[in-house]
């Protein structure tokens, strides 16, 4: 399974379903992670990008959503905690106490190579 969800390098995502929280996540010299989905037929790419406050990616297919809108998208979540993190302290979970602020900047983008 570790393997099988392992996307550093380009690979078709097939009929792969994904409900999964990533961390570790790669990122560049200037600190942000960058999410690539490229389309086969027209070449387009995708990228999500999060800056450092970003530890955990979300991916989530929704092939359990039903027909006839199931597999129509692909989500891709920038998220500062785990997926439990409400019942697992260790993953990140942040709690601002009143007055306090929290911010990161994440994006959304397509070009054509």
């Amino acid at each position: 399974e570790e393997l099988r969800c392992d996307f550093r390098t380009l690979k078709p995502i097939e009929k792969m379903e994904f409900n999964h929280c990533y961390t570790g996540l790669l990122r560049g010299r200037d600190g942000v992670a960058r999410v690539m989905l490229s389309n086969r037929d027209s070449s387009r790419i995708t990228e999500v990008w999060m800056d450092e406050v970003f530890n955990y990616l979300v991916i989530y297919t929704g092939d359990t959503i039903a027909a006839p809108h199931a597999r129509r998208a692909l989500a891709i979540e920038p998220m500062t905690c785990g997926t439990n993190a409400f019942n697992q302290s260790e993953w990140g979970l942040k709690i601002l106490r009143p007055g306090e602020t929290f911010s990161g900047q994440w994006g959304i983008g397509h070009r054509h190579p």
